[in-house]
């Protein structure tokens, strides 16, 4: 009986160690979307206005997001890597450009007016937070 109560013990911590991260991470949330940006906030890295994502850090840790991933096709998880750091204190935002410019915090793709998906991913793959969208008007995120 001793060894059966040790062994749920070590599984139950086990298991806590290994979800900890998870839970941790996953105060990272997609806050808001602008997949057709004609006027509403221009670029500073290239002066143009730019399709974005914008995360939120609703948790109570700060949070560098190099070595994460996001998407806008939920079945390729790995589309494009954040690799940089980008530290979200707790109760911060970020945007992240979806303009195809490949450069610092800018995807190697744009969003789609028309709908489509846009996911969060960590640097194992677990998903933090998706997103379907329908079609978007312009300068409404």
């Amino acid at each position: 009986m001793h060894y059966a109560q040790t062994y749920r013990r070590s599984v139950a911590l086990t298991a806590l160690l290994l979800l900890l991260p998870v839970v941790l991470n996953a105060t990272i949330r997609i806050n808001e979307i602008l997949a057709s940006n004609a006027t509403i906030n221009t670029d500073p890295d290239y002066g143009n206005e730019a399709d974005w994502v914008e995360l939120h850090n609703d948790g109570t840790l700060a949070v560098n997001l190099n070595g994460y991933y996001v998407t806008d096709n939920l079945k390729e998880p790995t589309k494009w890597l954040i690799a940089t750091d980008l530290i979200l204190q707790p109760g911060g935002y970020a945007l992240i450009w979806c303009d195809d410019n490949a450069t610092g915090l800018h995807t190697t793709f744009k969003l789609s007016a028309s709908g489509e998906a846009f996911g969060l991913y960590s640097p194992d793959l677990v998903p933090l937070d998706t997103l379907l969208f329908g079609p978007q008007f312009t300068d409404v995120s």
